[in-house]
């Protein structure tokens, strides 16, 4: 697979006739018959991962969680899978774009899941489903991976509803990278606090508000105790007073701490 992948003539052929996609299919076909035919019963982590182990490699990883949306003109529970096989192929052409330097030296993943109801999991509100879809690279290669990732994240984030126009409500997968990158050219956090999260966020200190009206602890106190940087700027914005006082004065007991 290396020497085909690698081969002169297949990246001449790309070149000279604009065949990307193409190529991919043909070498991707060709990794496929590689397979072995046989079932092999094993764990499920190993199951889970193309190769056995893989999960204790140290590696640098970004991966969003992208909504699935109904198809046009379709019963309610239609999926349209346009925007999925269009994130799948924009990562595996840009992998090929820059294979002089190979800043993806891990492979592309990507599995369909449900949604949550869960306040802050990036799964919310995806009633049809959500699209998990990642790039890895060892971590040997940080210093070329940025770079890479953020033109993934670019083409992964501008994708829309093709019913309706409006760009996917894409988000992060907390555990992963994304602090760093940037979206429509300033830092993601924004978008995240602005767009993407702006309601949940809202409820989530509600929330915390509410059940902290029996304990007797306040959303000050909260940030005082398990706060750190990331959540200071997140939900707090560097004005607990201010926010925590609105929040309480919306509750039923009116006090404020």
């Amino acid at each position: 697979m290396n020497i085909l992948q690698n081969a002169p003539i297949i990246k001449d052929l790309i070149q000279l006739v604009d065949l990307s996609e193409a190529a991919v299919t043909i070498i991707s076909a060709a990794a496929m018959k590689a397979l072995l035919e046989q079932h092999v019963k094993t764990f499920l982590p190993d199951a889970l991962h193309f190769q056995r182990a893989i999960q204790n490699v140290r590696v640098r990883d970004i991966e969003v969680e992208m909504p699935l949306v109904a198809k046009k003109g379709g019963p309610t529970d239609a999926i349209d899978y346009a925007p999925v096989q269009q994130a799948w192929w924009d990562a595996i052409l840009l992998a090929y774009k820059n294979s002089d330097k190979c800043p993806m030296r891990m492979p592309l993943e990507m599995r369909i899941m449900g949604g949550s109801d869960v306040i802050m999991a990036p799964q919310r509100g995806n009633s049809l489903g959500t699209c998990s879809i990642e790039v890895l690279t060892l971590y040997s290669a940080r210093n070329i991976w940025q770079p890479f990732a953020q033109s993934v994240l670019d083409k992964w984030m501008a994708l829309k509803d093709p019913s309706t126009g409006e760009r996917l409500k894409t988000r992060p997968h907390w555990a992963k990278e994304w602090y760093n990158y940037n979206v429509d050219g300033k830092p993601w956090i924004e978008r995240l606090k602005s767009v993407d999260y702006k309601d949940e966020k809202q409820e989530f200190l509600q929330t915390l508000a509410d059940i902290g009206k029996d304990a007797n602890w306040s959303l000050q106190d909260l940030q005082a105790r398990f706060s750190n940087d990331l959540f200071d700027k997140f939900f707090f914005d560097g004005t607990v007073q201010k926010e925590n006082d609105k929040i309480w004065s919306n509750g039923t007991n009116g006090r404020a701490h």
